[in-house]
Order: structure tokens, then C-alpha cells, then sequence
């Protein structure tokens, strides 16, 4: 049999160059199951990221996941974006539960009710006998600052390790389980040179036993490895890759002997892929019917806009762009935006509503408030390269660092666009985001006045602002030298 998962799709079902698109995974799915007994679960972070996900707040999603029989789904942070109450309506009208172990109510301590702790997947061999796999669903403790705060302020996300442990023991000694999966949201990274990996992922993997396979999501890598003798898989994202692990058992007596794990790249052949007819036309009748949506003019782009965070100081030509346009629609002096709030590049061309999805898929309203001096070089030196997180980008002021520094301690000098030096004392107005100021990323805005919620989503004003602009404005233009790296 074969256990196969995909992370972070992020309601990519349309196929493009890119993303092979939720039609042909359940057509790859459909190839599997002629082959091997399959069984399909994805590692979390389904719904947002898409236009058409996004207005169906995950519908077209969910009705292809009822169709290609989804198992069970880990929690990933941004299952939590338009609130726990979804996570019911997915659950009943796609089939199948949400698994998560360590997530617990504050006032109580009790699991939420909306997961269950772990399942038990039986499947008889061709002896007649039947196996039967425990799945312990783990969530990341990074959602507490990887989701907007109000989402998860009555939850807690417990220790993945002690809650395995826990439930390890139940299943292998109270329910006598053959073998034991655990789906997660965790994230790692494992290095392409040496096969090392790194991150929440393997710590995860170093202090717990009896688990024999991992799939995990969260940081959108290619993971393949055995770290503590269990099997660990990692699908890069958008369903690109997929997780596949080969479980076989002994036909007398159930004792699992192997588990062969690979991580099969469907993206590399898009085009030969096999398509469900079925799952295609509810994919193309979603689109039909948002068609007005997603077609609406927004303006043109003279220049592709790229957002790739790994430059100097992670600062992109989109991400400047966007705080430059959030600083004049705010009307202050200085922008501070979250880096992982820009999914994608701006394409050069045609920019539609479905464009201003795909680019900033989250419900993130427009916040303005003022800081001192002192907490604006806090802010600033908090976005430059944490790693655990996309790096800030920002607009409005000038910024000098020193790399070599450790993190925290990089900033040099900071001036205004004018050249002016930031005064510690001194009082500056800045534009953000709601998640950014309660707390998403880890960004302290403690000590902020003045603060004014637009409630109205970024996604919403930057369409007006590109709107707003004369007809052969070149909305591309940004302004480079906001930062030297020393």
C-alpha cells in the first residue's frame, strides 16, 4: 500500500507552468491507485493563496478534495485565516478529519473539537488480514504568530513531542496499532549538498520513537530522510512534489518490514500528466462562475515585479513597491509590512482582481499608528533576516547594516528619505498591516499611539491606489537605494 500527501496547496487548482493543479494530482492519484492500494492526506495550509479558493473561502478546494476521497488533513496556520468555524463546514462536507494532537484550549485544556487527536486507517492485506495505521496529527507552534492573533487567541499549541509521546503509547499499547504516522505541519529544511536537516522538523524527529514515517509542510522545501530511523518527506508546495511512502506489511502476522519513501516532483512533467475529468469540471465550473471577479481590470504593469526575499536585507522590488504604495494610501512618513504577506510576483502586463488575489491572498487590513525613533530601529533590524520567517520589507527610510553583526544588532545608521537621522525620542508615523501589529512574525509594536484600523483589506486599497493612477503611469516604479548593506 502506499500513503501519499501533499503541503501547503494553498488553493492552487488551476494548472499552470508551475503548479500542475488539483485535476492533475487527482489524476497522478487516480494512475496510483491502479498500481497500489493508495490512500491521499495532505500535511495543511489548503485554502488560501488563490483567488478562486479565496472567494469560495476554500469551497472549490474542499469539494475536489470529497472527490478524490481525502483521508484526513493535518492544521497547518493558515487553516485558521478566516477562523476556526471553517474548519467544521471543510471537515463535514469534505469527509474526512482534521488531525491535530497538541492544540488545546486555554480556558479549559481540553483538544478543540474541531480535530481529533489521531486516526486509525485499516486496510486488509492480500491475505485477508487487516492493518491497522495509527495518525497522529501534530500542528506547528509557529501558527501563534503565522496567523492573524484574534484567530488563535482562545488556543494553545502544546509541545508536538510531549503530545506524541502521549498518544504513541495509547495506540501502540492500548489500541496495538501495526504502525504510526504522524502528519504534520512542521517545518525543516534539509541541505541539498550534505542531505542534513534542520529546523522544528528535526528536532521533532530526534526526541520522539515509535513513529515509523513524518509528513510535513510549513516551509515549502523538498525533504527526503531517515533522522532517528524514521522515514521524513516534505513536498515543496502549491502541490508540486508529492510525499509518497510505500508501507509493506508481512501477509501472516501484520508486522510492518519496510517503508519506502520518495518524493515524486509531478511539477517536472506537467504537461503528460494525467487529468480527473470530474474534478477538472468543478474546477472549471468555479471559475465560470467568478469569471466577473476575477476578470476585473485593475490597470497595467510596465515591468515584471519580482519578490525574491534572499537579496540584501531580503527587501524585493515588489515588497518596496507595496510599501511605498501603502505609506501614501496611509499617508505617513514610513511603511512596515510583513514579507510572507506577498505570495507572489506581479507579472508585467494585464493586472485583474485575480491577479491582487494570487498577490496578496490575506484578509490583512491597512493599519496606521506612530513609534518613537527608538522602537522604529527595533522594528526594522526585527525584519532583517530572522530566518524564521520572510524577510520585512519597508519604505521610507533609509537603512545602513552591518551583515556580518549578529541578528538583532545590524542596523548602522537609519535616515529618512531626506537623509534626516532617526531621532530615538522623536515620533514617526507608519503604515502596516493588522497582522504585522498584533503580533505576526513576532513584530512588537508595544508602546504605539495613534493606532487607526482601516479595516478595509490591503488587497482592496492597493487596487484603488493602482486605480487612482493616470492611465500610462508606470506602476513599477519603486526606490532602490532604501537600503546599503555595509
Amino acid at each position: 500500500m502506499q500513503f501519499v500527501a501533499f503541503n501547503d496547496f494553498h488553493g492552487n487548482v488551476e494548472s499552470s507552468s508551475s503548479n500542475p493543479g488539483i485535476a492533475k494530482i487527482a489524476g497522478v492519484l487516480d494512475q496510483m491507485k491502479t498500481e497500489y492500494p493508495t490512500f491521499f492526506f495532505s500535511a495543511g495550509d489548503n485554502f488560501q493563496g488563490t483567488a478562486i479558493s479565496n472567494l469560495t473561502h476554500g469551497k472549490v478546494v474542499n469539494d475536489a478534495f470529497q472527490l478524490m476521497d481525502l483521508q484526513a488533513s493535518a492544521i497547518g496556520n493558515h487553516e485558521y485565516d478566516w477562523g476556526k468555524d471553517m474548519m467544521y463546514d471543510w471537515s463535514e462536507e469534505g469527509g474526512y478529519p482534521f488531525l491535530a494532537s497538541n492544540i488545546v484550549y486555554k480556558d479549559s485544556g481540553e483538544p478543540v473539537d474541531y480535530a481529533d487527536p489521531y486516526m486509525i486507517k485499516k486496510v486488509r492485506l492480500t491475505s485477508g488480514k487487516v492493518v491497522e495505521i495509527g495518525i497522529i496529527g501534530i500542528a506547528t507552534p509557529e501558527t501563534a504568530t503565522k496567523t492573524a492573533a484574534a484567530n488563535v487567541a482562545d488556543i494553545e499549541f502544546t509541545d508536538p513531542v510531549k503530545a506524541t509521546k502521549h498518544w504513541v503509547k495509547y495506540l501502540r499499547e492500548v489500541k496495538k496499532v501495526d504502525a504510526v504516522v504522524a502528519l504534520t505541519h512542521l517545518g525543516g529544511y534539509q541541505d541539498s549538498s550534505t542531505g542534513e536537516v534542520t529546523g522544528e522538523l528535526k528536532d521533532y524527529a530526534d526526541h520522539i520513537s515509535g513513529v515509523d514515517l513524518i509528513f510535513s509542510g510549513h516551509t515549502h522545501q523538498t525533504i527526503d530522510a531517515v533522522v532517528n530511523g524514521i522515514q521524513i518527506l516534505q513536498g515543496r508546495y502549491n502541490g508540486r512534489s508529492l510525499q509518497v511512502a510505500r508501507l509493506t506489511f508481512n501477509n501472516r502476522n501484520t508486522k510492518l518490514e519496510s517503508i519506502d519513501g520518495f518524493i515524486d516532483p509531478i511539477s517536472t512533467r506537467i504537461a503528460s500528466l494525467p487529468v480527473n475529468q470530474e474534478v477538472a469540471d468543478l474546477v472549471a465550473g468555479y471559475k465560470a462562475d467568478l469569471a466577473d471577479v476575477l476578470n476585473e481590470y485593475v490597470g497595467m504593469n510596465a515591468q515584471l515585479l519580482e519578490h525574491d526575499t534572499t537579496g540584501p536585507l531580503g527587501l524585493t522590488p515588489l515588497g518596496q513597491w507595496t510599501a511605498k504604495a501603502l505609506s501614501e494610501l496611509g499617508g505617513t512618513q514610513i511603511a512596515i509590512i510583513n514579507g510572507g504577506g506577498i505570495r507572489e510576483r506581479m507579472p508585467a502586463g494585464e493586472i485583474t482582481m485575480g491577479t491582487m488575489y494570487a498577490l496578496f491572498p490575506f484578509d490583512n487590513t491597512l493599519l496606521t499608528l506612530k513609534v518613537t525613533g527608538a522602537k522604529l530601529y527595533e522594528l526594522i533590524e526585527h525584519g532583517i533576516e530572522e530566518g524564521t520567517f520572510k524577510d520585512g520589507q519597508f519604505y521610507g527610510v533609509k537603512v545602513k547594516v552591518d551583515l556580518s553583526k549578529p541578528y538583532g544588532s545590524r542596523i548602522v545608521e537609519m535616515t529618512l528619505q531626506n537623509g534626516d537621522p532617526i531621532d530615538n525620542a522623536a515620533l514617526y508615523s507608519v503604515s502596516t498591516l493588522d497582522f504585522v501589529y498584533t503580533g505576526g512574525d513576532k513584530y512588537n509594536f508595544t508602546g504605539a499611539i495613534d493606532v487607526v484600523d482601516t479595516f478595509i483589506p490591503v488587497r482592496d486599497k492597493l487596487a484603488q491606489y493602482i486605480r487612482s493612477l493616470p492611465r500610462q503611469t508606470l506602476i513599477h516604479a519603486f526606490d532602490a537605494s532604501a537600503y546599503v548593506v555595509q
